[in-house]
């Protein structure tokens, strides 16, 4: 067989082929952007009503005002980048703070409330245990935990000005 007679039977095999593929795309295309809607208006739906009645009884704690404060307003919608002693912290969204959240948790991390993440998979938690509420960052790769801020209003502080007054960055 030749060099040509090859390509054109490449070319008889892939034609069909691409518009298989392209005819798929066009049935299945509008059906997965409807899904991502969905999970996206859920995702956001359980943002901005956070279950602290649960988590409360759940924890046995009362979950701090500021927190609920934060929760309150279009802040929890934001992400921000954001340094705390020669650290870059990043976050790509806040976490829904429900039952779900807690099914939801890395292992290691079922006494923490997680708050936000930086979209690795990683969560800024806080132990709702403990009086200061310390910030922690949660590796889930190394499942180790490093200290961001000693207290979460600390914490909402430093976030909430990187989002209402983020500062530009140079090169």
């Amino acid at each position: 067989m030749s060099r040509f007679e090859i390509y054109v039977m490449m070319a008889i095999l892939a034609i069909p082929a691409i518009g298989i593929v392209w005819l798929f795309r066009r049935i299945r295309g509008p059906r997965e952007g409807i899904e991502v809607d969905e999970s996206s208006r859920r995702y956001v739906e359980r943002l901005r009503s956070p279950d602290f009645n649960f988590m409360e009884g759940h924890f046995g704690f009362p979950m701090p005002s500021i927190l609920k404060d934060f929760y309150a307003s279009d802040l929890v919608t934001s992400d921000c980048e954001f340094e705390i002693n020669g650290n870059r912290f990043f976050i790509a969204f806040f976490e829904p703070i429900d039952r779900d959240s807690l099914r939801e948790s890395w292992s290691g991390c079922e006494r923490f409330i997680g708050i936000a993440n930086d979209g690795c998979g990683n969560q800024y938690v806080f132990d709702p245990a403990t009086e200061s509420k310390a910030v922690l960052f949660h590796d889930h790769e190394t499942g180790t935990f490093t200290a961001v801020t000693p207290t979460l209003a600390g914490f909402l502080a430093v976030v909430r000005d990187a989002i209402t007054d983020p500062k530009a960055e140079d090169p």
